[in-house]
């Protein structure tokens, strides 16, 4: 992330904490409701921060709108039928779908018909969110077919470790919504929605990558992770994501190593290391390629803010 995204995602933690959802009338039943109320500069160091999740049954009429923030919502509908409008057009949210969402696009979500809405809210923001939307591209504001037994069991499990006590709790929110956001991806590799054709494996190996990148893994690492031949791992990664493994890679190492720069004191070696670069010296040329300013005069500059 850029200094500017890195603060203003502190901004949006301190200003959403706490909030309730956007939505009237108040729902007929609450089965079960969290909202981030201590977020910690530490939360920052993780992937993703979980803001908000609740299930809710709505017997009468309502409306959801985007918050028109920088966050992302994932929306699973029990039973029931919702209907989404966004900027694009509109749809029906049915029994067993899913609807993965950037609020900072528009959209309004009613109750469709008699039958009560059972549904679950997530808010999230992070890096993690971020790029499983950007991979999945414009499809991600449609219906996507669900396990509608595992879907509900990954919230609960959310639901659980978000009541979890110490810090330990946010690394079990990451990898718990992790895991979900990889399910979400399936589905839609297994609906056909991609035009590059992507299947369920380029999931594992973006998980594999998210998990390992700081060990030092290479893309051939990644493309044995695959099963495949290098030559047609990195041509069908390259098709699905748009970047290159090593492009990936290199990313996800100068994302982590912003978190680190500005929210620690740790030396700039012991970060180059940290996030998985071989030398610091490299590690400091791909900074400045991809930042315009070494890691110090970043840190310098996202410190001024």
């Amino acid at each position: 992330m850029e200094s500017r995204e890195i603060y203003q995602i502190g901004k949006l933690l301190m200003e959403i904490s706490g909030k309730s959802f956007e939505n009237r009338p108040a729902p007929s039943q609450i089965l079960y409701e969290y909202f981030a109320k201590d977020i910690p500069n530490i939360s920052l160091i993780y992937e993703s921060c979980l803001l908000s999740l609740a299930r809710y049954v709505y017997d009468n009429d309502f409306e959801f709108f985007s918050s028109g923030k920088d966050l992302y919502t994932v929306f699973f509908n029990v039973s029931g039928e919702l209907s989404v409008t966004t900027g694009h057009g509109s749809f029906t949210l049915r029994d067993g779908e899913v609807m993965f969402a950037r609020d900072a696009e528009n959209y309004r979500i009613e109750k469709s018909g008699p039958i009560p809405a059972d549904i679950i809210v997530m808010r999230c923001t992070g890096v993690l969110p971020r790029g499983f939307y950007e991979i999945m591209g414009k499809n991600v504001l449609a219906p996507l077919s669900a396990d509608s037994d595992m879907f509900p069991a990954s919230f609960d499990r959310l639901y659980y470790v978000s009541g979890l006590h110490g810090t330990d709790r946010y690394a079990y929110i990451s990898f718990a919504l992790s895991s979900l956001f990889i399910e979400i991806f399936k589905c839609r590799s297994a609906e056909g929605r991609s035009e590059a054709g992507c299947q369920r494996w380029i999931a594992e190996v973006i998980s594999y990558a998210r998990s390992e990148f700081s060990n030092g893994i290479t893309p051939s690492d990644m493309s044995e992770h695959s099963g495949m031949s290098e030559s047609s791992f990195y041509s069908k990664f390259r098709c699905c994501t748009g970047k290159t493994p090593l492009q990936y890679l290199t990313e996800l190492r100068i994302e982590k190593a912003k978190t680190l720069l500005s929210t620690t004191d740790f030396q700039v070696k012991y970060i180059s290391q940290s996030v998985g670069f071989a030398g610091c010296s490299r590690f400091i040329e791909k900074f400045r390629k991809m930042t315009g300013m070494t890691p110090e005069e970043y840190r310098r500059k996202i410190r001024a803010v």
